[in-house]
């Protein structure tokens, strides 16, 4: 899947992709503002924050048991957040902005936001 192809809409991104993929979208986001919000099977907002995008890693190139998110937070402190059993990953493009959304296999979602609404100013 090509990242800079500039499509506007939803794309899912096949499994057997998921390594290449997670490896171009970090090096083309990495140190770049973002903000991580997970949410419930429910579609209730959880958590949300904000920071450097650090990387994105999965921990094996088949069957995939986790998936590692890991953000610098200038203020609190770096985080990491752990994705269990990932089933789903597709990248939403807009205008101004990505979103990568990771659902796991309870229906729990995380989704990452990239782009021109989020500023170095705004993650202190």
């Amino acid at each position: 899947m090509n990242l800079s192809q500039g499509s506007i809409g939803e794309h899912e991104v096949l499994i057997d992709e998921w390594p290449s993929f997670i490896e171009a979208f970090v090096g083309e986001h990495k140190r770049l503002p973002a903000m991580i919000e997970i949410f419930s099977a429910s579609g209730r907002l959880i958590e949300a924050r904000r920071g450097l995008l650090r990387s994105l890693t999965l921990d094996s190139k088949r069957h995939v048991q986790r998936a590692f998110v890991e953000l610098e937070e200038p203020v609190r402190g770096d985080i990491t957040h752990v994705i269990a059993y990932p089933v789903r990953i597709a990248i939403r493009q807009a205008e101004a902005q990505r979103e990568l959304e990771i659902t796991s296999a309870g229906g729990r979602r995380t989704v990452i936001t990239l782009g021109s609404v989020l500023t170095q100013d705004s993650l202190v």
